[in-house]
């Protein structure tokens, strides 16, 4: 009896009808009295020759359906007898189980049915989501075309200053659609590629008569598109401080960009220089420069925190959750 009741704990395991079948057709040979066993369908009722051994028959069924008939061939009846109430429980088991099993399967079929529906849901979403990313782009291009024509019909040298400062964050802004629009997934951008694409051009309008080396040490870490166009305009605004201002005197200099993940939440962005340094009176609460002032906020609005060092030179930590 003990070893009929491991073969029901055995058979609640299997899903895979032929396996199961040949697994509890052994367990009922091993009955005292019983010398073969035999699974039948509808088709063939008879699996046993009933002129050898008397025949007992139990069928496999369930409230919906049923899927067959146990044949046992019985040699001794009196040693069969106590186990043929366990005979209609494996029997019932095994019915359940193929019950249990073709649902499965059921289910399996509409979950991968399911799955290629929601597998081009999402392609057409990343599709349109990229339309949108490459109309933005071109929509912030015709506003930094137009801001350039206004540039070159203003004299005012203040006036020509504000204009290209506003330009170069509307240009770091359509960067950041151009590589979300180019990216194979929609996740978020490459940060490394965006913060190489963006220095080199700030340096070539900004530092193209001096020897200002930018060197960058940045891992692998992806931008999520919540994040990519503040964090943008801030490395912009950094990177253009340290370029202009850190080496007023001097024809040569270098300016030293890193990130990386700090912990599994939180991610660290470093922009230093060798230069002067900042005055000793600065402050990022009473600063008055419209591109700190921008930092401030946007540090603010990312739950981030923004650190100052200097002297020597300045060093700007920018540590984001």
């Amino acid at each position: 009896m003990h070893q009929l009741l491991t073969a029901g704990t055995v058979l609640a395991s299997y899903t895979d009808m032929p396996r199961m079948l040949e697994f509890a057709s052994a367990a009922l040979r091993r009955i005292p009295g019983v010398s073969r066993s035999a699974f039948v369908n509808r088709h063939n009722p008879h699996g046993l020759d009933a002129a050898v051994h008397p025949l007992y028959t139990v069928t496999a069924e369930t409230v919906n359906r049923t899927y067959g008939h146990v044949e046992l061939e019985v040699q001794d009846e009196s040693m069969f007898q106590p186990y043929a109430a366990a005979v209609h429980n494996i029997t019932g088991l095994v019915a359940m189980r193929l019950e249990s099993a073709a649902h499965e399967r059921e289910m399996e079929s509409q979950i991968q049915n399911k799955t290629r529906e929601l597998q081009k849901s999402l392609h057409a979403r990343e599709i349109l989501l990229k339309e949108i990313h490459h109309r933005v782009k071109n929509n912030l291009n015709v506003v930094e075309s137009l801001l350039k024509l206004q540039f070159g019909s203003v004299a005012d040298e203040t006036v020509q200053k504000g204009l290209q400062d506003s330009i170069k964050r509307i240009h770091a802004m359509s960067l950041v659609h151009k590589l979300l629009y180019q990216s194979e997934t929609m996740d978020g951008i490459d940060f490394r590629s965006f913060v190489i694409q963006i220095v080199t051009e700030i340096k070539g309008s900004l530092g193209s008569d001096r020897h200002i080396r930018i060197l960058s040490d940045i891992s692998d870490i992806p931008v999520s598109i919540e994040i990519a166009v503040p964090v943008s305009l801030i490395v912009n605004e950094l990177v253009t401080n340290a370029i202009k201002y850190a080496f007023p005197d001097r024809q040569q200099g270098t300016v030293h960009i890193a990130a990386s993940r700090t912990s599994e939440k939180a991610r660290q962005i470093i922009v230093e220089d060798d230069g002067v340094g900042l005055p000793d009176d600065f402050s990022l609460q009473t600063v008055s420069s419209l591109g700190m002032q921008l930092v401030s906020a946007l540090t603010e609005q990312l739950g981030g925190t923004l650190d100052v060092h200097s002297p020597p030179g300045t060093r700007f930590v920018l540590t984001l959750p």
